[in-house]
């Protein structure tokens, strides 16, 4: 397979792996509103819900991150996949003329 090919099936694993995540920690946190929701009223109930999707949100990231990193220690990435953004090139001073 190509470098393009690795690329392209790394970002769609990479996408299903940060969906799982989400809604692995999505769950768990409504879960345990779900517990404690019998013991606060109902306007705290809905206020909670904002850092929990907050918290899945930094999670997932914090997650990908070191799936990210591990990768990165164990194979080489330049060998296997292309980069996906281009470094833009750089700009050469006429000054010597």
């Amino acid at each position: 397979m190509n470098k393009k090919l690795n690329t392209f099936f790394l970002l769609i694993i990479i996408t299903i792996v940060n969906i799982i995540t989400m809604l692995i920690l999505l769950t768990m946190g409504l879960i345990i509103i779900g517990k404690i929701s019998q013991y606060i009223s109902s306007w705290l109930f809905i206020f909670l819900i904002i850092p929990v999707l907050s918290l899945c949100i930094f999670g997932t990231i914090f997650i990908n991150h070191k799936i990210i990193f591990f990768l990165s220690k164990k194979i080489d990435m330049d060998k296997y996949f292309m980069p996906l953004f281009k470094h833009p090139k750089k700009k050469q001073n006429n000054l010597n003329k």
